[in-house]
């Protein structure tokens, strides 16, 4: 009997343990921590307890995924009314400060922790053992509250909640243990007051709630929000707060509403007072400084750059969408934009905001500056249509050692296929590619099912070793740049954009003694201009070209029967030199010769292919007939109609097509004759 009296008697002591969480903390990046506070009279070894959790809900959505998952070494002694950190190793240096043991692998806002036994007795837990929530648990009224925000247990409570997070979690500041802080809030990191516990006293406290010392408000509207304790406002005495040198005084606990505030830096001092309003002896205060700024238009570069100062601010951008809505997240809003200040960022809703925006929106968007792991996003969006078909922005050339401040930003990797791997696990599903760059730097791609579909892409695991150019948006996993794909028009032949493109033109068949015309105008240069043209005869009989480096020569044709060639190489404004490019004039006066070179077969073609911005469609005939020709884009939208029911004789036809306001993709060439139709997909590299 007396052996079992001690068992019920150590299960009686965890039941009712004096130690609880007192404070949580999901900052940004790594500034997240857990502290522990004993209430009791007396020292409390941690060695007996441990911390427990779950990854984006339990898998089986009743158990611990990682019981146990943190421990305390032996004779971890927690001493009355003092409090234990638990925090990540990289947080920042005023949590680091206070950080007693650091753990990595802490919540991001959806990931349940408790305080539990060795023996598995749940002291204390912040989430529900369960189904991932989304985002986090709503706290006292606040959506999502376990994301994005700092939690300090309210001073009335001197135990755990054994488990049921909904009471503790409360549905309003009245019913909740937990008071609500903005993310990266420290301020009662280290310590904890409790009211009700063996020591807490009864000496009279104040919580300054909202706003937070240094704040950033965006709106000319805000409350002071705030928790007296052990202190009757309008009998014992009474609340006074100044304002940048201005007293005000309230007898009543509820928020204060702030009005008509004008953009500035301020001073908040807020005090109890008694009924007098002379100073409590000891003075109770606590005073912050926060600033208002209300929405303006901000260059994209800005918010990356200085994402600390613009964290949870009110922006406006305005920029071109690069990957559209409905492609990486189905039924959420998730898209890209990128303004001229050269750098993007990532536009979230948890909301399906339709009609979807699509590559080439010009878009304004006002929203509230937030971070999830390393990209930056604007949320809450309130989208207006600018406009429609922009030009993408420049490609920022991928170097694979880019900072954070790049993510969503619109980039190429270009270099050799070296690995293609395709993954799915569950509802997750994708295929990458990775790019070895010229600098031996490797990129890999992401091609979500979502937005290309894997078999789409399966022809790719027979390319290793080509050379390729892939757009997308900068992302990052783990700390690595990566690219974040929509299109499967963003992958592409490789093309050196330092050299140019020589295109002599076409074949031709003439007569003796003709008038011959070389044509040089389609050559291209991806990122300059052409500014020089050299034409060389390299076989047959020799003729006279004349203004030999002008884009377009003239000469007579020999009067024999005869084939000439010609070489052209075009050198751009930084002086680089193109291959040369050979055309074939095959001069006769035999008409079966001339049959020879008429088309065989009625096709469709272009040259060059990938183009940047102008092209050559080459349409062959065989026969007289109506011809169709349209171009579309990727989705069928129509976009330009070529040629509209005109009549074709027999023979070779050239059509210049500029794309010089489309944006890079891929396009279809659709012609249909009387007798054909034919569909050529082309690439646009800019």
């Amino acid at each position: 009997m007396t052996k079992i009296l001690i068992i019920l008697l150590i299960n009686f002591s965890y039941l009712f343990s004096s130690i609880f969480f007192s404070e949580y903390a999901e900052g940004s990046s790594n500034n997240k921590y857990l502290e522990i506070y004993n209430s009791g009279e007396e020292a409390v070894d941690l060695s007996n307890y441990t911390l427990s959790s779950c990854s984006n809900g339990c898998n089986d959505g009743l158990n611990w995924d990682y019981p146990d998952n943190v421990t305390f070494s032996s004779n971890t002694m927690l001493m009355p009314n003092d409090v234990y950190v638990v925090c990540h190793g990289s947080a920042d240096p005023q949590i680091a400060l206070e950080c007693d043991q650091t753990f990595t692998y802490l919540s991001n806002g959806d990931d349940v922790f408790g305080l539990t036994t060795t023996n598995g007795e749940l002291i204390d837990v912040i989430g529900e053992i369960g189904d991932d929530p989304g985002d986090g648990w709503d706290v006292a009224g606040v959506s999502n509250g376990t994301k994005d925000h700092t939690l300090v247990r309210m001073p009335t409570v001197s135990e755990g909640n054994s488990g049921n997070w909904s009471q503790s979690a409360g549905t309003s500041e009245s019913n909740s243990e937990w008071m609500v802080y903005d993310q990266n809030d420290w301020s009662y990191l280290g310590f904890h007051v409790c009211t009700v516990c063996v020591d807490g006293g009864d000496n009279p406290m104040l919580f300054l709630q909202s706003p937070s010392n240094g704040d950033v408000i965006n709106t000319t509207e805000f409350s002071i929000v705030f928790s007296v304790f052990n202190f009757d406002l309008g009998e014992d005495g009474l609340i006074n707060y100044e304002i940048n040198g201005v007293t005000y005084e309230v007898d009543s606990a509820d928020p204060i509403q702030v009005n008509n505030v004008s953009e500035g830096d301020y001073s908040l001092v807020i005090k109890l007072v008694d009924m007098d309003g002379n100073d409590l002896q000891p003075v109770v205060e606590t005073s912050i400084n926060f600033t208002v700024l209300l929405p303006s238009l901000v260059p994209i570069s800005e918010i990356q750059n200085n994402y600390d100062f613009y964290e949870g601010q009110s922006v406006i951008v305005q920029g071109v969408v690069t990957i559209g809505d409905g492609l990486l997240f189905p039924g959420r809003t998730k898209f890209y934009l990128q303004d001229e200040s050269g750098k993007g960022i990532q536009i979230f809703s948890y909301d399906e905001i339709t009609p979807f925006y699509q590559r080439g929106d010009l878009l304004e968007v006002a929203g509230v500056v937030d971070r999830y792991n390393d990209d930056v996003e604007i949320v809450d969006p309130v989208i207006t249509l600018l406009g429609s078909n922009q030009p993408l922005p420049s490609t920022h050339e991928m170097t694979g050692v880019e900072n954070t401040e790049m993510n969503g930003t619109w980039s190429v990797a270009s270099g050799e296929l070296i690995d293609y791997w395709y993954y799915v696990s569950g509802s997750t599903e994708f295929t990458a590619l990775t790019i070895q760059l010229n600098n031996g730097g490797e990129v890999q791609s992401m091609f979500w099912n979502s937005a290309v579909p894997a078999l789409q892409l399966a022809e790719y695991e027979q390319l290793l070793g080509t050379e390729y150019s892939i757009n997308g948006v900068v992302s990052f996993y783990n700390g690595i740049p990566q690219l974040t794909c929509g299109y499967l028009g963003d992958i592409q032949q490789y093309v050196d954009s330092s050299t140019p493109v020589a295109n002599a033109g076409q074949n031709q068949v003439v007569l003796p003694g003709t008038s011959v015309e070389l044509n040089g105008e389609m050559s291209s240069d991806p990122d300059g201009i052409i500014v020089g043209y050299l034409w060389t005869q390299t076989s047959g009989p020799l003729v006279s070209l004349g203004e030999y480096e002008e884009p377009v020569l003239t000469f007579t044709a020999p009067e024999e029967d005869c084939i000439l060639e010609f070489s052209l190489v075009v050198t751009d404004n930084n002086g680089n030199e193109s291959n040369p490019d050979i055309v074939q004039i095959t001069v006769s006066n035999s008409l079966n010769i001339f049959d020879i070179n008429l088309p065989k077969n009625t096709s469709l073609s272009n040259y060059p292919n990938p183009f940047n911005p102008n092209t050559n469609i080459e349409i062959n005939m065989i026969n007289l007939e109506n011809v169709d020709l349209n171009i579309y884009d990727i989705n069928g939208r129509l976009i330009e109609q070529l040629i509209v029911n005109q009549p074709l004789q027999r023979g070779t036809h050239n059509l210049f097509f500029s794309a010089q306001n489309l944006n890079s993709g891929v396009y279809i060439l659709k012609m249909r004759t009387d007798s054909h139709e034919i569909v050529k997909m082309i690439h646009l590299v800019k």
